[in-house]
């Protein structure tokens, strides 16, 4: 068995690093040799770790065309702002369309749609026009925060206050357990990235269960 990687970064790569994490978990899985298992390694870490050192490279879409990191930044925008409304189908059709879908904003977009629900639930006598606004104006309060792994501005990252009504949004689950705990944090007014400036991930090779268990 070869040895294990060591991947040091910082804590804004966590959550998109988690998907790569999961991925290369069953890459391994699938295929135990040493050589093969280290190409699958460069080419899930290498181009997105660059990405994040390089505020001008440029990222490709499933059709190919360039995106810029303000491109990217103003397709979240868009996507999260959908998420006020209460309805899914219509935020996965912009990410088709666009081939733009981030791990970590997805984390918020799944809960908008669950405080959306919870916001009805507790006063159905609420419109949706109302919800809808109260939702897009706590997005545009935080905006620095939810979108702080894309800008690259620690400056800007103040916490993440609360859901209106609840902090409830680090209950939500998420693909990589850790996350919420970070959240907890930004909750509570200190900012995940200054409390983790940097972790490890540990890629133990073979043995590796579907849930990353050995």
């Amino acid at each position: 068995m070869p040895a294990p990687l060591t991947i040091q970064c910082g804590a804004r790569a966590l959550p998109i690093l988690a998907e790569r994490v999961i991925v290369f978990a069953e890459i391994v899985q699938r295929n135990p040799e040493g050589e093969s298992d280290r190409r699958g390694y460069h080419a899930l870490f290498e181009v997105f770790i660059f990405s994040h050192i390089d505020p001008q490279l440029k990222y490709p879409d499933k059709a190919g065309a360039p995106h810029t990191k303000e491109y990217i930044i103003l397709e979240l925008e868009k996507q999260v702002k959908l998420t006020c409304s209460g309805v899914i189908k219509p935020v996965k059709d912009l990410q088709t369309e666009t081939g733009v879908n981030d791990v970590y904003t997805q984390f918020w977009i799944d809960g908008h749609i669950l405080q959306f629900k919870e916001m009805r639930k507790d006063d159905p006598n609420r419109s949706v026009e109302e919800i809808q606004t109260e939702l897009v104006q706590w997005t545009v309060e935080n905006r620095d925060s939810i979108y702080s792994h894309r800008t690259l501005d620690h400056e800007k990252s103040k916490g993440i206050k609360g859901f209106p009504k609840t902090t409830g949004i680090t209950a939500h689950p998420h693909p990589f357990p850790l996350l919420p705990y970070f959240q907890n944090e930004a909750a509570q007014g200190t900012s995940y990235m200054e409390k983790v400036p940097s972790f490890s991930i540990v890629i133990m090779f073979g043995g590796i269960g579907q849930n990353g268990n050995q």
